[in-house]
């Protein structure tokens, strides 16, 4: 058998395919399963090996470029109509490059077997040797529902070839010039996780830990929040004030005057960060804190220069003592002296006792919480 020289030959000369499987980890897979999350983000890898060749059955090589125009997938209970995956609003998208989020399929609930999958006799038989590989990437939406995925290899409109049809296929090779191999994607709904889930207490009290130094006025507590999924930690990629942003959250609130904490203002870092985020540092439209000392005899003494948190921060903590990659640290600067918020003006600005986060993890899904400071009793907590 004659092979072809990559620069003599193209996808043009291509007349068939003496080999064309998709699968998920081994050629030899003719009807595997796929887990995946349908949050929109994550992609499963799926793999299409293929020898393409001329009249005489001699492999010609294609360059990546060849090989991703001619290929897409399809539904593999397409009826004949080849419909491509990602189309006919079955909420799918397909890409040969791969984004940020993590695919690991322990971490996705479910069972990913298919009833009518058997072992394939010809499961270990090594690939061609000519074989090339293209990976594709798939990921689905919360609407989307299970399929089961072919390939398809056009050629021209006239010719081409898909693996979706009813051909005694065992090892890739075909039957007659047909196919038969698939995919089939098994969403799980992104997960849904309990106060608990986070580190939090039933009524979702987090305890707090102090950092830095207690010489001031004002003093820090970091709190953890540390997902667990499936018992194990979750790793995290960002938070943010919205689903998949990083715009800046926080809150800022007054206790009572015979409260331990008479103020307090939120500060927090993304995962694994040591750097608190400057524009949650903090939130505006807050700027300062106009800060008034008392006198023995009960009267007020005299203002003094307006306290910006970012510097109450530096000066008695400066870092994120406690960051991780799969925790999300939220900081409390607290003091015990009266104090007004101010915005950059110098005029008052009003309490903003909570707020809510959203943290992305690193398989794509949103996790929205609610987080409360209370200074009366000096509570943080989340829900």
């Amino acid at each position: 058998m004659k092979k072809h020289s990559d620069s003599t030959t193209s996808l043009a000369d291509v007349r068939q395919l003496t080999y064309f499987r998709i699968y998920k980890t081994h050629p030899g897979e003719q009807h595997g399963t796929i887990k995946l999350f349908s949050n929109g983000n994550q992609q499963c890898p799926i793999n299409v090996g293929l020898v393409a060749a001329d009249a005489d059955a001699n492999p010609i090589p294609l360059t990546q470029a060849e090989l991703e125009s001619a290929l897409k997938l399809v539904h593999y209970a397409g009826g004949g109509d080849d419909v491509p995956l990602g189309s006919d609003d079955d909420g799918y998208t397909c890409s040969f490059v791969k984004n940020r989020f993590t695919w690991t399929e322990s971490a996705i609930p479910g069972q990913a077997e298919r009833s009518t999958t058997e072992p394939d006799e010809d499961a270990d038989e090594p690939p061609p040797a000519d074989i090339q590989i293209l990976t594709v990437y798939v990921s689905a939406s919360p609407d989307s529902p299970a399929l089961a995925v072919a390939a398809r290899f056009e050629v021209t409109d006239a010719l081409f070839f898909t693996t979706n049809s009813s051909a005694d296929d065992s090892n890739g090779q075909g039957e007659d010039g047909q196919f038969n191999s698939s995919v089939e994607v098994v969403l799980a709904a992104p997960p849904v996780l309990s106060v608990a889930d986070f580190g939090a207490g039933a009524n979702g009290v987090v305890s707090g830990i102090k950092v830095g130094s207690q010489d001031y006025f004002y003093w820090a507590t970091e709190y953890y929040l540390n997902p667990t999924l499936n018992s194990r930690a979750l790793p995290l990629l960002s938070v943010g004030a919205s689903e998949a942003t990083t715009d800046a959250f926080g809150f800022y609130t007054h206790g009572g005057s015979f409260d331990h904490v008479t103020w307090a203002i939120s500060y927090y870092s993304q995962p694994g960060s040591e750097t608190a985020e400057t524009d949650g540092l903090p939130k505006e439209p807050l700027h300062a804190v106009k800060v008034e000392f008392g006198h023995p005899d009960g009267k007020r003494g005299d203002p003094l220069d307006p306290y910006l948190p970012s510097q109450m921060y530096a000066d008695c903590v400066g870092r994120i003592e406690g960051a991780n990659a799969n925790r999300v640290v939220i900081g409390i600067l607290k003091a015990n002296l009266q104090g007004t918020f101010q915005d950059s003006a110098g005029k008052l600005v009003s309490d903003v006792g909570s707020t809510t986060m959203h943290i992305l993890d690193a398989y794509g899904n949103n996790h929205r919480l609610s987080l409360t400071y209370h200074p009366g009793t000096d509570a943080f907590s989340i829900a």
